[in-house]
Order: structure tokens, then C-alpha cells, then sequence
């Protein structure tokens, strides 16, 4: 069954994108009009000028008639060209704005799911150790209750660290200041509340990276830091952002290090699957390099549409 545009605006639908675009309808009518008005002038310089009004050889008519066409349809074809660019130019920017949105409603979900996993595993964990601590007290064991309350001091401060991290990401500029300034403005909070120096070195086209990709980065970055605060144990940590080709990123911590068999093997082990995630959804590469004892370098290789 078809439906005309009269059928689809009694039926309440939406019409499609291409009949919408004022762009495409008008290159739409000029492709039908301009043919026919070039046949018609053809017509007339050949059998009305070249035959009557300045009479040429039939040959050389031919010839300079095969001209003008010629130069006119260069140039409508050189005009259809450009605008068919130019709508395939808003046509990518309105799939990269929709995947942007689409990237901002995944991750606040993504982020929803992790905060409510956290909390309901550390009030799980407190009413545990809780009820552990009264046992000690009414036991009168007074050292082995001081020592649970400490763990679960430690245990609240990593989940207000984990939140306060979350937060941090969520109110990331990148959009506004560019990847390269909110990857700054994200080291120095970080450096400031756990106390890892932090050193951001920008290459050459840092400050030149698209929205969306920088937003995606930066979420990657953010992981990786994440990472370090809760495992490395590191003392320093670099960041370097290089935009060629391609966006290059490396992340290198001098901290404990890992086996990196060993943290794929381990199904809790979420946040190297979900740096993978994101870079592979750009269509790029990351490689992690990691020894025990000698810290872990992060190198992501993205590409980037054309300037």
C-alpha cells in the first residue's frame, strides 16, 4: 500500500526527511526544469538563430550550439554538486548531533545503573559490618570493633569518591572549552582530592577536537584515571593529547601495574571492557600496555572527520 503526502498528513505521520528539506526539493525542481530548458535553448539557437537570424554552415552551427550547451550544463552540474555537498555535509552533522545525544542518554544511564549497583552494595556492606561492630561491643572487644569501624570509613570514602568522580564527568565542558581544556580542569580536581600528580601534555591540534569525539575521549580518560585511583597506587600520572590524522592519546601511570591476562579473565573487571567499548564505537584502536611493577601506559588512536 503507497501513500501520497496527502495520505501521510491525514494519517498524522511524518513525513520523510528528503520531503521535509527545503535543500532537496529545490534541487529536486531545478534537475526536472533545467534539462528541459536547456533542450528548448539548444532548439532555439540551432533552428531559430543559427538557421534565420545569423545564418552559419550547418557544421559550425552544430559546433558552437554543442558549445553553449555544453559550458551551460558544466556549469548547472558543477551547481547540483556543490549543494549536493552541502546537504551531505548537514546530513552528517545531524547524525553526529544525534549520536552525541544518543552517547549523553547511554551514559547517563550506564551511570545511573553503576551508582545505584555501588550503593546498594555498601548499604548492603555497612548493615553487615554493622551489626558485626554491636556484636564486638556487646563483647566487649572494644580494638576489634575500632578496627571495623575504620573499614567502614575506608568503605565510605571510596564510594564518595567513586560519586564525586561520577559527578565530575557528568559537568565536563568538552563541548564548550574543547577536550583538551576539560581533560585539564578534570587533572587538576583529581590531583587536588587524591593527591597523584597529575602533568597534561598537549600536541600539536589538541585544541581542535570535535565535540563529539573529545566527549567520548574524555569518558575514556576518566576511566583510566578512575583506574588508578582504585588500583595503581601511582604517585604521577601523564596524559598527552596529539591531534593529526587522527586523534592519538596516551595515558601512562608509574604505578603498580597489572597482568593484563589476568584482568580480562575477571568478569568484575568492567573498566578496561568499557574504555574498548567506547574507542571501538568510534571506529578506532586503544592498546594497553601494562607490566606489574612498572606501570601502565594507555595509548588510544581515533579517527576524526575532516576538518
Amino acid at each position: 500500500m503507497s501513500f501520497s503526502a496527502g495520505h501521510w498528513k491525514a494519517a498524522g505521520g511524518v513525513r520523510p526527511a528528503a520531503e521535509r528539506s527545503p535543500a532537496l526539493n529545490s534541487l529536486r525542481w531545478r534537475t526536472t526544469f533545467v534539462p528541459a530548458a536547456a533542450i528548448f535553448l539548444y532548439e532555439t539557437l540551432r533552428h531559430g538563430l543559427f538557421e534565420h537570424a545569423v545564418p552559419l554552415p550547418h557544421l559550425y552551427g552544430n559546433l558552437l550550439t554543442g558549445a553553449v550547451a555544453l559550458v551551460l550544463c558544466f556549469l548547472f552540474s558543477r551547481a547540483v554538486f556543490k549543494e549536493v555537498a552541502a546537504i551531505q555535509r548537514s546530513a552528517l552533522e545531524e547524525t553526529r548531533r544525534a549520536a552525541m545525544l544518543a552517547s549523553m542518554v547511554e551514559e547517563r544511564e550506564r551511570l545511573s545503573r553503576e551508582l545505584h549497583d555501588g550503593l546498594a552494595q555498601i548499604a548492603s556492606y555497612v548493615l553487615v559490618r554493622l551489626d558485626t561492630i554491636r556484636n564486638l561491643i556487646e563483647e566487649q572487644r572494644a580494638p576489634e570493633a575500632v578496627a571495623e569501624l575504620e573499614s567502614l570509613r575506608g568503605a565510605a570514602e571510596g564510594v564518595n569518591a567513586d560519586v564525586r568522580e561520577a559527578i565530575s564527568g557528568l559537568r565536563s565542558s568538552v563541548a564548550e572549552r574543547g577536550l583538551a581544556e576539560a581533560v585539564k580542569d578534570y587533572l587538576e580536581a583529581f590531583e587536588e582530592r587524591h593527591h597523584i600528580t597529575t602533568r597534561l601534555h598537549r600536541g600539536p591540534g589538541a585544541d581542535e577536537i570535535p565535540p563529539f569525539e573529545g566527549a567520548q575521549v574524555f569518558r575514556v580518560i576518566q576511566e583510566a584515571l578512575t583506574n588508578v585511583r582504585k588500583h595503581a597506587g601511582a604517585a604521577t600520572v601523564d596524559v598527552e593529547i596529539t591531534r593529526g590524522s587522527d586523534l592519538h592519546v596516551r595515558i601512562v601511570d608509574d604505578g603498580s601495574g597489572f597482568s593484563l591476562a589476568e584482568a580480562e579473565s575477571r568478569p568484575q573487571c568492567v573498566g578496561l571492557a568499557s574504555m574498548r567499548e567506547r574507542v571501538h564505537a568510534l571506529a578506532g584502536a586503544v592498546a594497553i600496555s601494562s607490566v606489574p611493577g612498572h606501570g601502565t601506559a594507555i595509548t588510544l588512536t581515533v579517527p576524526l572527520p575532516p576538518a
